[in-house]
């Protein structure tokens, strides 16, 4: 149908659609003038927080570090975890222990290592290194 209209076949009502070749010309040609194709707005970018991924695992904001910043991070935490082996402990745990990023920077680098490590999560949000 739009492609009918848009060769002026058949004409667009708020109630429906009918035969071009019933209505007079001047009708035909104030609808085509009314129906004309409206641009759709340009949608803005997101605006991106400060944090920035790298290789996978959430990194310090980008400003206050360096690729090798974040790895030291991950290496520091890693160290923490392993260190706390079968005693439970919270992302606020690691993030007093391991000072530098924010506790949710912490909270999600500890999700992703427990990901790739097995280690277990409890319902509480409590981490155990097995």
């Amino acid at each position: 149908l739009n492609r009918m209209k848009f060769n002026g076949e058949v004409l667009r009502f708020n109630d429906g659609w009918a035969l071009a070749e019933f209505y007079p010309e001047s009708l035909r040609n104030r609808l085509s003038q009314q129906s004309a194709p409206k641009r759709k707005a340009r949608k803005k970018p997101k605006k991106r927080g400060k944090q920035t991924a790298v290789e996978g695992v959430l990194a310090l904001p980008a400003s206050t570090s360096s690729g090798q910043d974040s790895e030291a991070f991950v290496e520091r935490l890693e160290a923490f975890a392993r260190s706390r082996r079968g005693e439970p402990f919270s992302y606020q745990d690691a993030a007093r222990a391991v000072p530098g990023p924010p506790p949710k920077v912490v909270a999600l680098t500890l999700g992703r290592l427990a990901k790739k490590f097995g280690w277990e999560k409890d319902e509480g949000g409590m981490y155990r290194v097995v």
